[in-house]
């Protein structure tokens, strides 16, 4: 599981399972927050969820899930932090990578 990929499960064919009832059975251990989509989040804490998705499909019933930052603001401070590494790479990242590359190409003992 990475942080940006969606992981799929399926589980016993259930036609009749409904995104309430999913909700219901996930809410005897974790807190949960409908979504506009008709999904639901499974909320462990203030920087730890996971958005979650009944897909019923002809001969299969699947759950497809996902990490996502449950409020706006940790949503906010993920992006940011993202932002400022990759910066963060491109700024001084690559400038090391053509420093190594240049050492490399120069270094006597190296050719």
């Amino acid at each position: 599981m990475g942080i940006f990929t969606q992981e799929t499960m399926e589980i016993r064919h259930n036609p009749q399972l409904s995104v309430e009832q999913a909700i219901q059975i996930f809410s005897k251990k974790y807190e949960i927050s409908k979504q506009r989509r008709g999904g639901f989040k499974v909320i462990k804490s203030d920087w730890n969820a996971v958005n979650v998705t009944l897909v019923q499909q002809q001969d299969k019933t699947l759950f497809k899930f996902a990490w996502l930052p449950p409020t706006f603001l940790a949503l906010f401070i993920f992006y940011c932090l993202l932002v400022v590494g990759i910066i963060a790479y491109y700024v001084n990242g690559q400038n090391l990578e053509s420093e190594i590359a240049e050492f490399i190409r120069n270094e006597p003992a190296f050719k």
